[in-house]
C-alpha cells in the first residue's frame, strides 16, 4: 500500500540524480578552469605592464617633487640667518637623496625587467636547438639510465693486468 515516491513518480534513485548534478556542476568548474588557466599568461602579460607603467609614474613623480622641494627648501636656506640653514640644507640634501633613490628604483626596475626579457628569449632559442645534432638524431636519455649506461660500459672494457716481478 505504501509506495517509496520514487517508485510512485517513475523517478530515478536520489543518488543517481545528485552523482549526475554533481557532475555537470564539475564539468563547468573544469571548464572555467581550463579557461583560466589558458588565459593566464596573456593576463600575467598585461597586469605586468600596468603594474610597470604605474611604478615608473610614481618613481618619477617622487623625484620630480623631491627635487622641487629640494629647490625650495635650498633657496629658503640662503634667505635666512646662517645659524638655522645648515639644519634646512640638510633637509634639502635629504629630499635630493628621495630623488635619487626614486630614479635608482626607477632604471633599477627597468634594468630587471631588460634581464628577464633576455633571459626569457635566450631560453626560447635553447628551446629551440634542443635536439638538434650534426648528423640530425635526437638522443633521449634520462641521468639514471645514462649512468647505468656508463657504469656497464666500464665494467665490460676492464683489462686484466698481470704483475710480474723481476
Amino acid at each position: 500500500m505504501t509506495k517509496k515516491v520514487d517508485e510512485f513518480f517513475d523517478l530515478p534513485p536520489l543518488e543517481d540524480a545528485l552523482a549526475e548534478q554533481n557532475a555537470d556542476k564539475l564539468e563547468c568548474e573544469l571548464e572555467e578552469v581550463s579557461n583560466t588557466l589558458v588565459n593566464l599568461p596573456r593576463n600575467a602579460g598585461i597586469l605586468a605592464n600596468v603594474m610597470e607603467d604605474q611604478h615608473d609614474r610614481e618613481t618619477e613623480e617622487i623625484r620630480k617633487k623631491a627635487i622641487a622641494l629640494c629647490d625650495e627648501v635650498a633657496e629658503v636656506a640662503r634667505n635666512v640667518n646662517p645659524e638655522r640653514s645648515a639644519r634646512l640644507f640638510e633637509v634639502a640634501g635629504q629630499m635630493l637623496k628621495t630623488g635619487l633613490d626614486a630614479a635608482n628604483s626607477k632604471s633599477e626596475k627597468q634594468l630587471k625587467a631588460a634581464k628577464l626579457k633576455l633571459e626569457a628569449r635566450r631560453l626560447k632559442i635553447d628551446d629551440e636547438l634542443i635536439g638538434e645534432i650534426s648528423h640530425g638524431k635526437v638522443i633521449l636519455a634520462d641521468r639514471n639510465a645514462l649512468l647505468k649506461q656508463l657504469v656497464a660500459e666500464s665494467r665490460d672494457n676492464i683489462v686484466d693486468v698481470e704483475l710480474k716481478e723481476d
